[in-house]
């Protein structure tokens, strides 16, 4: 039998923890206590590390979604369809000393209390940002990621960013040095980048849902427009890309959330009905309109529908865009019509809303 200190055990849980070995209520207590890291790690312990990232990250890859028989562009811009490992084979992730860093951080800081944040200044490999990702699903589970959002490990990871705005937001929105015009280049030219980003589609799907749903409990406007801020900068950057490399298909998600709200009630106070109204009617108003960042990108996503209509059949891209067409499928111009009319409600102006600076009376 392998023996580690308790210290790496620590470290060895939270990686099992991190590629969903183990479950989100047993490493809790872990995360939200403080340990003595010494400066290294044993050999024994290293081994083990590697091991449990090498196979854990791609087995959780497949099971947020790998695993589904779904159809992508490859580089060609033919149409296939198959799991994750049929389509591309299983992707190549190399980890660096970052990840080994992660889960040190993790296991040594209590991140419901301030203290010092991750840090990195080498560039981080796929599968670094993949384990990234991976940490920003398991603190939120844990709520323990106000100490992720101001990292800038995780601030610079454009796969962070595309995943969970909601969570990095809460620092501020993003700068120009932590998502630039290229940052998304990796995940949609193709090679691993692009494995990746369609084997998270479901989890994107589930995100920003999620994302959506709870705007509604957003009370201060700052909070909101920093949030909206975040995703029309990550969908702009994203949809950029993808039309670059001719991979539309890979921003399928976004169609895929904006189904599933319409398909429910549609009130506009379910996005912004939380608002206190301790702020000027200015910012009240630039909030309501971050509040549609999702459906502002669904426009922009209607317009490359539209234009895969006209495509004919001995067109160079009339595969790609009969594929774009069926991935419409589920939100229709019906759905279509809801979500602009919901956009055009939260972009109303707020008429109800006082200009004022004191703050609201609370009741009696």
């Amino acid at each position: 039998m392998k023996r580690v200190a308790a210290s790496e055990h620590r470290v060895l849980s939270v990686a099992r923890a991190l590629v969903g070995q183990i479950g989100a209520d047993a490493i809790e207590p872990v995360l939200r206590s403080s340990y003595a890291m010494p400066p290294k790690l044993g050999s024994t312990a290293m081994a083990l590390l590697e091991q449990t990232l090498r196979a854990g990250v791609v087995l959780a890859l497949c099971r947020r979604g790998g695993w589904r028989r779904v159809e992508h562009a490859d580089a060609e811009g033919e149409v296939r369809r198959g799991r994750m490992w049929q389509r591309h084979g299983p992707p190549a992730l190399r980890f660096s000393p970052m990840s080994v860093q992660l889960c040190r951080w993790l296991a040594g800081e209590a991140l419901v209390t301030s203290g010092a944040t991750l840090s990195w200044r080498g560039k981080p490999t796929l599968g670094d940002q993949l384990l990234l990702y991976l940490a920003c699903d398991l603190t939120l589970a844990c709520d323990v990621s106000r100490r992720v959002a101001v990292s800038p490990a995780f601030r610079r990871s454009p796969l962070c960013w595309l995943g969970f705005p909601d969570v990095l937001s809460a620092g501020e929105a993003p700068e120009a040095r932590e998502l630039d015009a290229s940052s998304f280049d990796p995940f949609v030219a193709g090679g691993d980048g692009v494995v990746v980003l369609e084997a998270l589609q479901d989890d994107l799907v589930a995100r920003w849902t999620r994302i959506e749903r709870l705007k509604g409990r957003v009370r201060k406007p700052s909070a909101l427009i920093a949030l909206g801020e975040s995703q029309r900068r990550v969908l702009d950057l994203l949809m950029d890309s993808a039309e670059r490399y001719g991979r539309r298909d890979i921003c399928a998600f976004v169609i895929e959330a904006s189904a599933a709200l319409m398909r429910g009630p549609r009130d506009p106070a379910q996005w912004i009905g939380n608002l206190t109204r301790a702020a000027s009617l200015s910012e009240r108003q630039r909030a309501r309109e971050a509040a549609g960042a999702l459906l502002a990108g669904l426009e922009r996503v209607s317009s490359w529908v539209e234009g895969a209509r006209g495509t004919r059949f001995f067109d160079d891209d009339y595969a790609l865009s009969q594929l774009l067409l069926r991935r419409f499928e589920p939100l229709g111009p019906e759905g279509l019509s809801r979500a602009r009319a919901l956009r055009s409600q939260l972009s109303a102006l707020d008429a109800d809303a006082a200009d004022v600076s004191a703050p609201e009376q609370a009741p009696s």
